[in-house]
């Protein structure tokens, strides 16, 4: 039944990508490529996930915390061939974003507008509302939406884990970045963590069973 539910929930959570103003956002393609390459990840089929990687990042260079992530794991569970792999990659992103800034500083004039930068200090209130907005749960009312969300990471606490803690630091590493740097206009960052956010509803049942034999244990002690 979990794995069951963690199915429907990466649909759910990459159900926007059908959606007729969003197909071509880029954020969203590369955090469903993301989240199939973590499930790839650390086993047998390791090399899929490198390839899922590596067509994340031709689409988006905000992937790559993702791939420095998985090169860390790699290296700390000492799977070598997959370390390697993961650092390969690194210089073919180089390359690809310096032939990639080249096509696009030729096509810039003397008067374009220059980006405001990306300082923006919205805190952590700021995922909640970016998760909410790119997610189905924006059909809620706020008050419903905003807690539903971080029920999601509940049960991501109470995941096995060797999926948790690598899961976990991988939204936490994207929260902090849409709470320090992201504009109101980057909402769509947040795409990037979807579908992997809303695979912990799958782990929720466990967290109840776990907080139940817990309060259970404490009242039996007492």
């Amino acid at each position: 039944p979990e794995r069951g539910a963690m199915a429907l929930l990466i649909v759910f959570g990459g159900a926007m990508v059908s959606q007729f103003d969003l197909i071509a956002q880029h954020e969203l393609w590369a955090g469903v490529l993301v989240c199939l390459a973590m499930a790839l990840r650390g086993g047998k089929h390791w090399p899929w996930a490198v390839v899922c990687a590596a067509a994340a990042l031709s689409i988006r260079e905000l992937a790559l915390p993702f791939v420095l992530l998985a090169l860390a794991f790699a290296v700390i569970e000492r799977r070598r061939n997959e370390a390697l792999a993961w650092l390969a990659l690194l210089p073919l992103f180089g390359i690809g974003m310096a032939f990639h800034a080249a096509a696009v500083n030729a096509q810039v004039l003397p008067g374009d507008h220059s980006s405001a930068g990306w300082n923006a200090l919205r805190g952590p209130a700021a995922v909640l509302q970016d998760l909410t907005d790119v997610s189905l749960l924006n059909r809620l009312p706020l008050a419903v939406a905003y807690p539903l969300a971080l029920v999601a990471l509940l049960g991501w606490l109470a995941a096995p884990l060797r999926q948790a803690l690598f899961a976990l630091l991988y939204l936490l590493g994207y929260g902090v970045m849409i709470a320090l740097f992201a504009r109101s206009q980057n909402f769509y960052w947040a795409l990037l963590m979807l579908p992997t956010w809303f695979i912990g509803y799958a782990f929720v049942p466990r967290a109840a069973r776990q907080i139940a034999s817990t309060l259970a244990g404490s009242g039996a002690r007492l």
